[in-house]
């Protein structure tokens, strides 16, 4: 048998998102706050943008030839909505960014879910868990829910939620200090079933310091217990604590939703973001640098940046309006009547109704917050799948009821998860203790034992 070393020239489809692609996505997640932050960050790094005076004229820059002539360099912007969706772009020129700030929870794990080798609809559930994953670490979405928003099995939600769970920071992705901190012994291989025995019924003793007591109760000596105390401190609670922001964070609403005579008027949060343009006097020195080709390269580069941010921006505004207009639309009984009333609605019935892809909504609707006059929401608040056995009550609806029936209830004689299921049945809701114990867990309910006074 003949041993020999050959040379194969082999042709690969990759995947490869542009500097802008990566950008567009980006900007779409933004908050209001931090949008400012990137826009004053571009405007200093890039020469060519520059604010709009309110003295000045306002510039049609897609009118201008000049910037015709650049923009045809790289056509892909008319694809805006298409190219943000789709991702599709093949065997083009990968051109590393400059560096940025410190990525967000979000952006990181947004990154190693792009890692995965995946298929796209596990990666588009992945983005919806993750796009619910709070500062601290944990999901803050039932997979029920998602299962609504999507149209996907459970099994699925489950196999990728395990994926993020995998991911760093240890133990984010947990839907409660227990899982969380299991998740974190797991990953270190010090999970024992005593340990865990403690984690997920103990806890209490184990911060009251109650060694002694719970070492009765699970008959072992009271150093063991105290060993498993000493574990479970060096664990962390919060599991995204590396990511916070130094500076204290404020809700600043995206969009203010107002009644009038006429109707629910839109607005969407323009304060901070000042309108741009493409600096005249950078355009000339670029017109006139063609015969000096290392310059020339440079700004059309700086100039093709400064156009693709532009687009970018106003397509991010433009389709916050829009999805802002269908939620208005969609859950007009919520404005009119309350919580209660809110209706099923999935983030594929966006997606389907403006023509772009459930992950842009997904985006679109993260981290941003609705001023309305019944209070301010998370857009993700308005989304949420049907209750069981009512197709027109949403999931978000029963927790309201929930929420109601153990608001009146008496504090001396708290209801237990079975009575409140046996309350809603009454009122027309086929639901099971099991879901009720659900949904009052993640509404932070604690269970009728210690809710007693």
């Amino acid at each position: 048998m003949e041993l020999r070393t050959e040379l194969l020239q082999k042709q690969i489809q990759k995947l490869l998102l542009l500097p802008q692609m990566q950008q567009a996505m980006k900007i779409l997640q933004l908050p209001i706050m931090e949008l400012r932050g990137l826009l004053e960050k571009e405007i200093q790094e890039n020469p060519f943008l520059e604010k709009v005076e309110e003295s000045s004229d306002k510039e049609e820059n897609s009118e201008d030839p000049f910037l015709k002539e650049v923009l045809a360099l790289d056509d892909n912007w008319k694809d805006y909505f298409k190219a943000v969706q789709n991702t599709k772009e093949k065997h083009e020129e990968y051109r590393p960014q400059v560096s940025s700030p410190s990525p967000s929870l979000q952006e990181s794990l947004l990154r190693q879910l792009n890692f995965c080798n995946i298929s796209k609809t596990k990666k588009e559930i992945g983005e919806i868990l993750i796009a619910n994953i709070d500062e601290n670490g944990y999901l803050k979405v039932s997979l029920e829910d998602v299962r609504g928003l999507l149209h996907v099995s459970e099994e699925e939600i489950k196999e990728v939620l395990k994926i993020i769970q995998s991911f760093d920071p240890p133990g984010v992705g947990a839907r409660n200090l227990e899982e969380c901190l299991l998740l974190q012994l797991k990953r270190k291989k010090k999970l024992e079933p005593l340990i865990e025995v403690v984690i997920k019924n103990y806890l209490g003793d184990i911060g009251g310091k109650n060694f002694s007591t719970l070492a009765k109760k699970l008959g072992v000596n009271e150093k063991t217990i105290r060993k498993i105390a000493e574990e479970i401190s060096t664990l962390e609670p919060k599991p995204g604590r590396e990511y916070f922001s130094q500076s204290p964070m404020y809700i600043i609403p995206d969009v203010s939703v107002k009644k009038t005579q006429k109707g629910y008027l839109i607005t969407v949060n323009q304060e901070g973001i000042p309108p741009l343009r493409i600096n005249s006097l950078y355009r000339k020195i670029l017109e006139e640098g063609k015969n000096r080709k290392k310059e020339y390269e440079f700004l059309r580069e700086k100039l093709k940046d400064a156009v693709w941010f532009l687009r970018n921006l106003n397509g991010r505004g433009e389709l916050v309006r829009k999805v802002s207009e269908f939620i208005v639309d969609k859950q007009k009984e919520f404005f009119e009547k309350g919580p209660e009333h809110l209706k099923p609605l999935i983030l594929k019935e966006v997606a389907d109704a403006l023509g772009v892809h459930i992950s842009t909504i997904s985006r679109i609707t993260s981290r941003k917050y609705i001023e309305t006059p019944r209070g301010v929401f998370p857009m993700k608040y308005f989304f949420s799948g049907q209750a069981p056995g009512r197709e027109e009550i949403s999931s978000t609806s029963l927790k309201e009821e929930i929420k109601k029936i153990i608001e009146k209830e008496s504090s001396k004689k708290p209801l237990s998860d079975e009575k409140i299921s046996q309350i809603l049945r009454s009122k027309g809701f086929p639901i099971a203790r099991r879901t009720v114990n659900k949904y009052r867990e993640e509404l932070g309910i604690l269970p009728a034992r210690m809710r007693r006074k």
